[in-house]
């Protein structure tokens, strides 16, 4: 369950319950009792201490008038803002009951709350310097696999009842193959169809053979040393039997070239960083006891 279809739930049993019903009967009511004299900029309400934020209250009456294509009446503009206190007032019940604790989903959707906001409150925005020492420090990271050169018989199932016998003449051609015939005997051997598009005769890059033989079959080559046959890759209507004749040694492309890659690496690494900070702080302000000895 998503968490949209998971909220959409909690709030059709709540508003089943009578909680909404009431509270948009009853818009001039008071939301929380000793409503402070001013709402922050940038909340809508207060409930024990906790905004409500324009934000979410922004979100909610959107999802609300664009399902029904019309304008926000003030009645949906008060329902929302019930909803929402509701909510957060059910939020703060369910940490009463101890559910972050005792209910799995529940602490697992925190935890991945509260390590999402760690991680996005990370500076994500490198300077051309940071993004250069990146690129010199995870070479090796940023390597692209060398081009490949390779030699591909297939096979075509022409129906149903074909299907094996075609499976048959692909694992023979396998076989052969390892066995160090030559690839044009196998060819004839196994009467592999004539390729409208077949593979050229020189190394391609992971783009072009992705493009050409699908990734599956690019892993299964990838795997190969030179001379290596695949097994018979496919199931479908389109059988295939790779043999790598070539393997070119990995590069580092230029950084102008994969920039983009650099800069989510190091996006992601400025992340783990906020994360692995706040979790240092907060555990030396934190009173921690283990046992001594542990089950």
């Amino acid at each position: 369950m998503t968490a949209e279809s998971s909220r959409a739930t909690w709030l059709l049993w709540l508003g089943l319950a009578g909680g909404l019903a009431v509270a948009i009967g009853s818009s001039s009511a008071p939301a929380v009792r000793g409503r402070p004299a001013a709402i922050p900029d940038g909340a809508v309400a207060v409930v024990n201490g906790t905004l409500v934020l324009r934000a979410d209250y922004d979100a909610e009456l959107a999802r609300l008038v664009a399902s029904e294509r019309r304008r926000a009446t003030e009645r949906d503009k008060r329902a929302v803002v019930q909803r929402l206190i509701e909510e957060q007032l059910m939020l703060e019940r369910g940490i009463e009951l101890g559910m972050v604790h005792a209910d799995g989903p529940t602490r697992r959707a925190l935890l991945s709350a509260v390590v999402a906001a760690e991680r996005g409150s990370a500076d994500l925005a490198p300077t051309p310097e940071a993004l250069e020492s990146l690129y010199r420090e995870a070479a090796g990271q940023l390597e692209q696999p060398g081009e490949l050169r390779l030699r591909q018989l297939t096979f075509r199932v022409l129906n149903q009842e074909t299907t094996d016998a075609t499976r048959a003449r692909a694992q023979d051609a396998v076989r052969r193959l390892r066995a160090g015939e030559s690839f044009e005997q196998v060819r004839g051997a196994t009467a592999a169809d004539t390729e409208p598009d077949p593979l050229p005769d020189r190394p391609l890059t992971s783009e072009e053979l992705r493009e050409r033989i699908g990734p599956i079959a690019l892993a299964a080559a990838r795997a190969l040393q030179p001379g290596g046959v695949s097994d018979v890759l496919g199931t479908g209507s389109l059988l295939r039997v790779l043999q790598l004749v070539e393997r070119g040694e990995p590069e580092l492309p230029p950084l102008q070239q994969i920039r983009a890659q650099v800069q989510r690496l190091y996006q992601q690494r400025a992340a783990e960083r906020a994360l692995a900070a706040r979790i240092a702080a907060l555990r030396e302000h934190a009173e921690i006891r283990v046992a001594e000895t542990l089950p």
